[in-house]
């Protein structure tokens, strides 16, 4: 056990860029980065951290700030949640902070068991913060984000839905039954929302906040719900027979439906393993891949048109690591990591691609391998990415080639 320790702390070790925030804090060690998003405007990006306890008890989150050419990075908040959400202005940013008690143990909301955060409204332009409400998290959903192009804020608590104005003022419950997950769009006032009625159905509606008029959109609801980013449309997958819910051959359909909750379409039979659906930026068509046979990896990628629900196949994978794929802003292109031999090494390394859907070409982006999580700058012109093997955040310029390594320094946030 004990040479077991001092492997994990040499791997945390070397995970470590030396932070000078926490020079002092000899007890952390510096983990991986996640959860990086863009501001709308591109200016900026918000990314994650965690952090080790060096004899192994506790791991915690710190959520940082920077501008999008590597400088002016900031420590917003320690002890916060996973998650967190630009307004559309790019001037605010919500997330969460882990309530602690007096012993520094979380709490927890005792009749949900789900641990409680207090919900921030961080503003950038002052670096102040107002404190909105007490949220109850559960990971796996969204928790929080900005309605009616960020004059709003909705919320999960108690598992039911509440709203606030940005300052913390006019609280009020819009949801008063017990919710499993929700998605509210940031340009419009609607929010879709699924429940449980009984142990395994789930019904799905559709909710306008501002007369408060709500639609059940499924009866038979089976997951994902998606928004596109006009507000206009929904994805979700459902159950053919509502009956049948736990029966192996009881197949799931990808279906779309209007933000009012009517013309409601199938658009893919989802029982065959087709997966991560992605919305093209002017939401009339998805990017998905699919499992041609099952237990091999994914092999091809298509484009469904919405509106006929026509697909498309149109490129052949290697060994695509699916779980990233993302639109070029023009809706033209797509780029993918790939994972291929790199001479000299035993071991498959994961690249960069950019996939131009008029040629059906794919060409390889100059940069580095070893990428982890990334994303497309608003306008297109550059990708922030996560470069594993030596833990570092890094901008790559699609125009000029030239990379940024994101500074070390930090500047800490007003309490």
């Amino acid at each position: 056990m004990k040479y077991f320790a001092l492997i994990l702390l040499i791997i945390l070790a070397i995970f470590s860029s030396g932070d000078p925030l926490f020079a002092k804090d000899s007890d952390w060690f510096e983990g991986e980065w996640f959860n990086h998003q863009w501001s709308p405007d591109g200016e900026k990006i918000s990314c994650f951290r965690k952090y080790y306890k060096t004899d192994f008890t506790d791991v915690k989150n710190r959520l940082y700030v920077f501008n999008s050419d590597g400088t002016d990075k900031t420590l917003v908040a320690d002890d916060t949640g996973e998650e967190s959400a630009w307004s559309t202005d790019s001037k605010m940013l919500l997330y969460g902070k882990i309530l602690k008690d007096k012993d520094e143990s979380i709490s927890y909301d005792i009749e949900h068991s789900y641990p409680i955060q207090q919900l921030i409204n961080y503003n950038l332009t002052d670096r102040a913060k107002t404190y909105i409400d007490l949220i109850t998290v559960d990971s796996y959903l969204q928790t929080f984000s900005w309605i009616l192009n960020g004059k709003r804020i909705v919320y999960r608590k108690h598992n039911s839905i509440y709203m606030a104005n940005v300052d913390g003022s006019h609280i009020e419950q819009i949801v008063n039954e017990k919710i499993d997950e929700f998605r509210a769009n940031y340009s419009t006032g609607i929010i879709v929302y699924s429940l449980y009625v009984g142990s395994n159905h789930r019904e799905i509606y559709v909710l306008n906040i501002e007369d408060r008029k709500k639609k059940k959109i499924s009866n038979c609801y089976s997951g994902g719900l998606w928004w596109n980013s006009q507000g206009d449309r929904i994805i979700f997958e459902e159950f053919e027979d509502p009956q049948r819910l736990l029966e192996p051959d009881n197949k799931t359909f990808l279906c779309v439906i209007d933000n009012t909750g009517s013309n409601k379409r199938k658009l893919l039979d989802t029982s065959d393993p087709k997966r991560w659906w992605n919305w093209s930026p002017e939401g009339r068509r998805l990017v998905y891949y699919n499992l041609e046979i099952l237990g091999r990896r994914p092999s091809f990628l298509y484009i469904v048109d919405v509106d006929t629900g026509r697909s498309e196949k149109i490129f052949e994978f290697d060994n695509v690591d699916v779980r990233r794929i993302k639109w070029m802003p023009d809706g033209q292109k797509v780029i993918f990591t790939d994972k291929k031999k790199v001479e000299g090494s035993p071991y498959l390394k994961i690249f960069l691609y950019m996939l131009d859907l008029n040629t059906k070409k794919a060409e390889e982006i100059t940069a580095p391998p070893d990428f982890g999580e990334f994303s497309v700058s608003p306008d297109g012109s550059k990708i922030f990415y996560y470069q594993v093997k030596r833990n570092m955040l890094v901008v790559y310029d699609l125009l000029s080639g030239q990379f940024i390594e994101l500074t070390k320094k930090a500047v800490k946030s007003k309490d």
